[in-house]
This record gives structure tokens, C-alpha cells and sequence, in this order.
């Protein structure tokens, strides 16, 4: 399956995850009936990559890019939210990414790498 194409998939799934994590925060609890607050916290805290995870990422887009499954922006949109190298302050991830990018990248991540 060739997914390469001019459009961004990552910022799309990006802004779905930030739509419906704006829902749920409009509602105040979770899909459990949990205050919303304390479940990003929790969900943030999961979505934190290892070493070899960030490693890992980084090499697959790479080779996904040159396999022409994903495109230059998608792939640009991995590395930069990735960074150089790992930031252990954002759960390994750049100072400056959010929840809603950590999902879409890890969403893209697991149809390109498998289950996470």
C-alpha cells in the first residue's frame, strides 16, 4: 500500500485528536466520567517514548519517507516533533509538541512500525 501523497496525514490526525480532546474538556470527564484534567495528565504521561522508541520513530520515518509511505511533510512533521534527540522533559518528545501531536504521531507510528 502506497500512502504517499500531497496531503498531511499526521496534521490531520493532529487535529483530531485536538478536536476531541476539546469536546471532552468542554464536557469536563472523560469517556469514564473522570475529570477530563487528570485524564490528559495520565494519557500524556503514557504517550512518553524511551530511547529506543525515539530511536526507533526517528529511523522509520526515515525509511518510510524513502519508501515513499509517507511524504516530505509527514515526514518533516515526525522529525521535528521528535527532535534531534531526545528530550526527557516532554516525555522524550520536542519542548514544544502537545497531546494532541504525540497521538497523531504515535497513530501514524503504529501503521508504519506495527503496535506500540
Amino acid at each position: 500500500m502506497n500512502f504517499y501523497n500531497k496531503t498531511n496525514r499526521i496534521d490531520e490526525a493532529i487535529l483530531n485528536a485536538n478536536k476531541k480532546i476539546t469536546k471532552l474538556r468542554a464536557t469536563g470527564k472523560d469517556l469514564q466520567g473522570t475529570p477530563i484534567e487528570q485524564s490528559l495528565k495520565n494519557l500524556d504521561k503514557e504517550m512518553a517514548i524511551s530511547p529506543m522508541e525515539h530511536a526507533s520513530f526517528q529511523n522509520n520515518q526515515s525509511r518510510a519517507f524513502a519508501m515513499q509511505l509517507i511524504n516530505q511533510d509527514e515526514s518533516m512533521t515526525i522529525y521535528t516533533a521528535l527532535g534531534e534527540s531526545m528530550n526527557p522533559d516532554n516525555g522524550g518528545w520536542a519542548a514544544h509538541v502537545g497531546l494532541p501531536e504525540k497521538i497523531g504521531i504515535t497513530l501514524v507510528m503504529q501503521q508504519l512500525i506495527g503496535g506500540r
